[in-house]
């Protein structure tokens, strides 16, 4: 059922509250929905809301295109769907399950599981923002290119979501649409990006 957008995100907050840690950081059951999904949801429907404009959200229930649906009514009328796509490698898991398993994890460095003993081996090490950029950029290309690779309405949303507490401010976007280089929304009506860690979020094309 379509709701208001604030209303919504409230709602959204409060359920990812509602999580046990395992359920956080390991994202089973609906915790993974919740946070790569819903919440990110609601944090575009909120970009949208301003004074004289009426926003509603919805999150569609199917498996099927699209992910959710907001309409806006008030000094200007538009209705559109939203997919959505998130980006988390691998490694992000290990990273996660270590901060659930043994309450700290790092940042940066070199990261695996023993395939014998289920244990994660993890290095501290510093990183070069660039790098950290670079391989944000290639992860995020390779998402919205699997999405205009198919057949979507005129009027859908292609939001695109990550998390990396280490990345915001106006030069670390300015540096990643640089290396992203130039994104043709079609076949979407418009692309953004989202920061999940910051509700960072940008008009990409």
């Amino acid at each position: 059922m379509p709701t208001e957008a604030y209303e919504f995100a409230r709602f959204v907050d409060n359920e990812i509250e509602k999580l046990t840690r395992e359920e956080f950081f390991m994202r089973t059951g609906r915790s993974k929905k919740l946070r790569e999904e819903i919440f990110p949801l609601s944090r575009l429907a909120l970009h949208f809301a301003q004074p004289g404009l009426k926003v509603f959200v919805e999150s569609a229930n199917a498996s099927t295109p699209p992910d959710g649906h907001i309409a806006i009514s008030g000094f200007r009328t538009e209705a559109q769907d939203v997919e959505i796509t998130y980006v988390r490698s691998y490694e992000d898991s290990l990273r996660d399950e270590l901060l659930h398993t043994v309450g700290a994890s790092p940042g940066a460095g070199p990261i695996e599981r023993n395939k014998l003993t289920h244990q994660i081996f993890a290095q501290q090490s510093g990183s070069d923002r660039g790098e950290q950029i670079a391989a944000l950029a290639a992860a995020v290309s390779k998402r919205y290119e699997a999405k205009a690779s198919k057949n979507y309405p005129a009027s859908t949303i292609l939001l695109i979501a990550f998390q990396d507490i280490t990345f915001y401010g106006f030069s670390a976007w300015r540096e990643l649409v640089e290396r992203i280089g130039d994104a043709p929304a079609r076949p979407f009506k418009r692309v953004y990006f989202l920061n999940c860690l910051t509700n960072e979020l940008q008009a990409i094309a």
